[in-house]
């Protein structure tokens, strides 16, 4: 398929779909990512159990959100592994805020960074006049 940009693919627009074509256009707007459900749980310990237990969660609970983050992580690393996709790309996008010259939300790299990152095929510009406290990676 080919996946066409006119706006904004940010989060699981950019993690997913626009990851998943065999083509990829941006032809107005931009793809934006700021981490995934993998980066969240090492880089950014969204699943460990103190952190659920300071949102108020059972034991129960708990243990139920770690073993189905773990299973969703497992799904998603062999998603990107069949896509060739890195998973630096969403490492590095979730610190957010750590840019070299100002801090962002969403990590927008030019179609030759996407490359280096193993999302092929993309043609178009991105165009982050419109978007809130995006990076251009270069």
């Amino acid at each position: 398929m080919t996946v066409v940009v006119d706006g904004q693919c940010a989060s699981s627009c950019a993690n997913y779909i626009f990851t998943a074509g065999a083509q990829k256009v941006i032809r107005s707007g931009w793809v934006g990512f700021h981490g995934n459900l993998s980066a969240g749980m090492t880089v950014g310990q969204s699943y460990n159990r103190n952190s659920l237990k300071k949102e108020g969660l059972t034991e129960y609970e708990i243990e139920q959100n770690i073993i189905n983050g773990q299973k969703g992580a497992i799904q998603e690393a062999a998603f990107l592994n069949e896509l060739g996709v890195k998973q630096d790309l969403f490492d590095k996008s979730w610190l957010g805020g750590n840019g070299p010259t100002k801090s962002y939300e969403f990590l927008c790299p030019t179609p030759a960074a996407m490359e280096r990152y193993g999302i092929m095929n993309v043609t178009g510009n991105q165009d982050l006049s419109a978007t809130p406290q995006s990076l251009l990676e270069e």
